[in-house]
């Protein structure tokens, strides 16, 4: 806003480069495991537009906005015979083609015009997306846009670099495509169990295996 101020001349001088960074707390991404998703997958859902979007959502890491403006216009083959949906974001303007799984074409059902969803209302992604995640017995604090958080997290957890992760969201900076290789670290998750407080094996395997030296 203040560079903004300037060029247009409405302020003599530009302050901006006297002021102090404002510092920024990371916010936690909260997303489901590859074994949580499959819960409401297989859970019945009240509104089944929405289960049908969010898990579309999950698998293409499209936020709800763009889920919400989809048509089938958007999804059209390419010369290597997949489809792909291209869209413009609705939030960054953005274009994105990515290419579509097959289990996200079936969540989209039979091919026809317009858009792709058009039963489903921002409303539904309150109580009803609530309601349903608790029949699935999640118990996490998930919204619509955890789908997104979900997509990100399980394709870094899958082995997918870190940059094709970055082009597939969309991100203009890596860094933020980073948060997600932290969430899914496997690296952090072994280094854990290093640090015991148990008996190691002797290599003759006279230790006391599994006997911890703590009392209770």
């Amino acid at each position: 806003m203040l560079h903004t101020a300037y060029r247009e001349r409405k302020i003599r001088e530009n302050p901006n480069g006297f002021l102090e960074r404002i510092d920024t707390i990371p916010t936690e991404k909260e997303h489901l495991s590859q074994d949580e998703l499959i819960r409401p997958a297989d859970t019945p859902c009240d509104a089944p537009v929405l289960k049908k979007a969010f898990l579309f959502a999950c698998l293409t890491g499209l936020r709800k906005s763009d889920v919400k403006a989809l048509t089938w216009e958007n999804i059209q083959p390419y010369g290597d015979g997949r489809m792909y949906v291209t869209v413009r974001m609705q939030k960054t303007k953005d274009l994105v083609n990515n290419p579509i799984s097959d289990e996200a074409l079936e969540l989209a059902g039979p091919r026809g015009t317009g858009r792709v969803f058009p039963e489903f209302k921002d409303s539904m992604t309150q109580a009803p997306l609530k309601k349903w995640l608790k029949a699935a017995g999640i118990t996490k604090r998930i919204s619509f846009h955890s789908s997104r958080h979900t997509f990100g997290s399980l394709q870094v957890e899958a082995g997918t670099s870190i940059y094709v992760v970055q082009r597939l969201l969309a991100h203009k900076n890596v860094s933020t495509t980073q948060i997600y290789a932290e969430m899914a670290d496997e690296l952090k998750r072994q280094s854990v169990d290093r640090i015991t407080l148990k008996h190691h094996i002797s290599e003759q395997g006279t230790g006391t295996a599994g006997k911890s030296n703590i009392a209770v």
